[in-house]
């Protein structure tokens, strides 16, 4: 019981701290900028990111209105910035439309690409559409991660059915050690052959979706040494290799419920997860090692409450047949607070991550992400109906079997599986566009201090403060305003940097500055002076 409880803290840990979920990355500028138009030929096209890129599998081909490549052959990350790319352009090109295309692999593996138009001079023809980067969905790639997810769910969940919830009077029979060996054996195969389709897979993905790319040994090597995704895949596979030997043992001498025995495997297990979470959405983030705990977090809660499910209809059916079902009801009742705890836990994250990718209704209902999460809510919805039927049953309807619902439950968990397998290749809906910040706050006497930052986003903003009195009168005694801003953040602040505002003609203080640097939550801390020495002192918080 204290180790059932001890887990039980580990999976309502979530609770307190979920799993953060970002897009893949997205161009915050360019050079020249999208449908602009220049007087001058550019000497090169540049692209900053919103995230770093990997060194493997990056470009800019440039090309004119005939379909020449106009660029030099050769794309450069920038020294030190590893969110800039630069192509090198032919020189004095002439007056003519241009398209830039270009492909990345985000940090967190994910290949995204996309098209910057412009011309030089004025342009004869028109402009192409805008095209917002990002990613397509790959069957291929929703369908690995899918029976990967299976899998690593049904070794949990069979390890756990041993460790934790399964207590039989008469010990372990040979019709249920033998379901058990089975059960490892597929999960270990299920999993073996994610990870080894997962290499050439993830290759076609960065080489430009072609199945002639995935096998090529130079696309292969360029993976593996230039991308995170391959350093990754060369941990997990080492990983798989040393959970396959250390699962020898446990399954020639049918140590199911040695904690000795399980010692090594369930380290290898649980580092083939982590080695994952570093290869995600999470492993890019500000906070990154809590992003990384939290993701590791989340898909080992998922792995327990399916796997359980799993465990429960594959290993419990003899149990079910017997006259006396006390030993499958005492099973059902040690696993429902696992159970809850990682569907609560789930739900909780889930709808969380929701809240800060899905930012309007129209997203919600009119995208990809949207609907599929709109799916996978309306399963969670179902299961919960379910578990709830379960801890019914089985505390005031013991007569009646259970098997049949359990099936329904861990079906439909694990098309939650293969939907989460589809959420890490969908591109999330776009950010909305950045809106200006306008903030006030009464500061006695009747006086109210405003502040104004435009365009509220990463690069040059311009700051506005004025004070005004109970009329709306502007208050011209005024004699200095300080401006002080930093990043706030789970490890404390940062960025911090304090500027000067000059005052105009009419008694309106103003600064152009370069301080917000990056999106986040930022805290603006007003400082002014009054003529007769009163201090202004207020704080304002914007997110951008």
């Amino acid at each position: 019981m204290r180790r059932n409880k001890l887990w039980l803290i580990l999976l309502l840990f979530l609770v307190l701290f979920p799993k953060t979920s970002f897009a893949h990355a997205y161009i915050t500028s360019s050079t020249p900028g999208e449908n602009s138009e220049l007087k001058q030929a550019p000497k090169q096209v540049d692209i900053q990111f919103n995230e770093p890129i990997e060194e493997g599998f990056h470009s800019i081909k440039v090309y004119n209105s005939s379909g020449e490549r106009v660029d030099t052959g050769r794309t450069v990350m920038k020294k030190n910035d590893n969110r800039i790319m630069t192509a090198a352009l032919q020189k004095n090109l002439p007056h003519d439309i241009y398209r830039a295309e270009w492909n990345a692999v985000s940090a967190d593996g994910h290949p995204v690409s996309g098209i910057i138009p412009f011309s030089v001079g004025k342009a004869d023809g028109a402009f192409q559409d805008k095209t917002a980067s990002g990613t397509s969905l790959h069957p291929e790639t929703a369908i690995d991660r899918g029976i990967l997810y299976t899998a690593l769910s049904l070794f949990i969940g069979t390890t756990f059915f041993h460790l934790f919830w399964y207590r039989a009077n008469e010990g372990l029979s040979g019709e249920l050690a033998r379901r058990t060996v089975k059960l490892f054996i597929i999960s270990l195969s299920l999993l073996g052959l994610a990870l080894i389709c997962q290499l050439p897979i993830q290759t076609k993905e960065n080489a430009g979706g072609a199945w002639s790319a995935a096998f090529q040994p130079g696309y292969i090597k360029e993976t593996i040494l230039q991308t995170a995704g391959g350093s990754i895949w060369i941990i997990q596979i080492s990983l798989y290799a040393l959970l396959v030997l250390s699962m020898i043992p446990v399954l020639k001498k049918k140590q199911f419920r040695s904690f000795t025995y399980w010692t090594a495997p369930l380290l290898f297990f649980f580092g083939s997860l982590l080695a994952k979470a570093f290869a995600g959405h999470a492993a890019v983030i500000e906070e990154r090692a809590v992003g990384i705990t939290m993701d590791f977090l989340h898909l080992s809660a998922a792995s327990v409450w399916t796997g359980g499910m799993a465990a429960l209809v594959l290993l419990l059916s003899a149990e079910w047949r017997k006259s006396d079902k006390s030993a499958a009801w005492e099973t059902v009742k040690r696993f429902s607070p696992w159970a809850f705890s990682a569907v609560g836990v789930l739900l909780f994250s889930g709808v969380l991550n929701g809240f800060f990718i899905i930012r309007s209704f129209d997203s919600l209902f009119h995208t990809a992400y949207g609907k599929t999460l709109l799916i996978k809510i309306g399963l969670f919805v179902v299961m919960l109906a379910l578990g709830g039927l379960h801890v019914w049953i089985t505390k005031y309807r013991q007569t009646r079997s259970i098997s049949r619902t359990i099936k329904a439950e861990w079906v439909i968990g694990i098309a939650v599986l293969f939907i989460t397998a589809v959420f890490t290749s969908l591109p999330s809906p776009p950010a909305p566009a950045p809106e200006p910040f306008n903030g006030s706050e009464m500061i006695g006497r009747g006086q109210t201090l405003s502040i104004s930052i435009s365009p509220n986003q990463p690069g040059k903003n311009e700051f506005e403060v004025r004070v005004t009195d109970h009329n709306g009168r502007l208050v011209k005694d005024i004699q200095q305003f300080t401006v002080t801003v930093y990043q706030t953040g789970f490890s404390g602040n940062k960025n911090e940097s304090t500027f000067d505002l000059k005052k105009t003609k009419q008694g309106v203080f103003e600064a152009d500055n370069l301080s917000i640097t990056e999106k986040g939550n930022w805290k603006i801390k007003v400082h002014g002076l009054t003529s007769d020495f009163n201090e202004i002192n207020q704080i304002f918080t914007t997110t951008n």
